[in-house]
């Protein structure tokens, strides 16, 4: 078993923000001027030569020029538009789970890590006085791991990692009582094209992670994203015909083969 210290400039850096503290930035700064629906998604989308007639999970309905899936390597867009998630996913054979637990190390702007075969546990904090980032990583492609059984999951976990040294004791007494757990798995997704008609996919709904070992290097993980906002892809929408969404998906196929061929 080994334990190592991270440096900012692998995890952690100056760079780094906690999902929710983003999401907040983004929403006050566009409230006023973008309408946003909580606690709803997307469950059916018809083309209607002029737009796109969307249902949403409250029975709600709306008329759109263009829809952009961004929801996901679970997309559910995907799955409305392109077809089920088996077709497009490939499992790499890890699973993971992120919770925030207290900062006992007082991480700033840096992270640790211990591994064994098969296990990994980490912890990132990018301020001492608040919680820090665990995360638990399990390499075995034949486990039965189910994203969303969250208590199956943790209990998977806490079986797994029973018995290893360093914080691992603390973070999985951390992980049983943490009130929100992402647990999810680290797959690609594999489209021939990331646009169809009206509707786009972008970040893991259209590409997802290009390997397995991207936990350690998160930077990979948003390299096509990061391309795309540099190239300049458009969207053409003319009244009464489907908007051209080939540039996009031309530009966004091309990114996303030079991340995944790079070492």
């Amino acid at each position: 078993m080994k334990s190592a210290r991270l440096p900012a400039e692998v995890i952690s850096g100056e760079v780094e923000i906690h999902w929710g503290d983003f999401t907040r930035i983004l929403y006050e700064a566009v409230r006023n001027d973008v309408n946003y629906r909580f606690g709803v998604r997307v469950t059916a989308l018809a083309d209607n030569s002029r737009g796109l007639d969307v249902t949403f999970s409250d029975g709600s309905t709306g008329s759109y020029d263009l829809v952009i899936g961004a929801d996901g390597l679970h997309s559910g867009t995907r799955r409305l538009v392109f077809g089920p998630e088996e077709r497009y996913v490939t499992q790499l054979g890890q699973c993971f789970g992120f919770f925030d637990i207290e900062n006992r190390l007082r991480l700033d702007h840096c992270g640790m890590a211990y591994i064994d075969a098969g296990r990994t546990a980490a912890l990132q904090g990018i301020d001492p006085d608040k919680p820090a980032r665990a995360s638990l990583f399990l390499s075995d492609p034949h486990v039965a791991f189910d994203y969303r059984d969250t208590e199956g999951s943790k209990r998977l976990f806490v079986e797994r990692y029973a018995g290893m040294g360093w914080e691992v004791p603390t973070l999985l007494d951390g992980l049983a009582e943490a009130p929100e757990v992402y647990f999810d798995s680290i797959a690609q997704v594999h489209l021939d094209s990331y646009a169809r008609g009206r509707v786009c996919l972008t970040g893991d709904a259209a590409w997802a992670p290009r390997h397995a070992r991207a936990w350690v290097r998160l930077s990979r993980w948003s390299a096509p994203t990061c391309w795309l906002t540099k190239c300049k892809w458009r969207v053409t929408i003319t009244p009464r015909r489907s908007p051209d969404t080939g540039d996009y998906s031309r530009h966004t196929s091309r990114g996303v083969r030079s991340s995944r061929s790079t070492p």
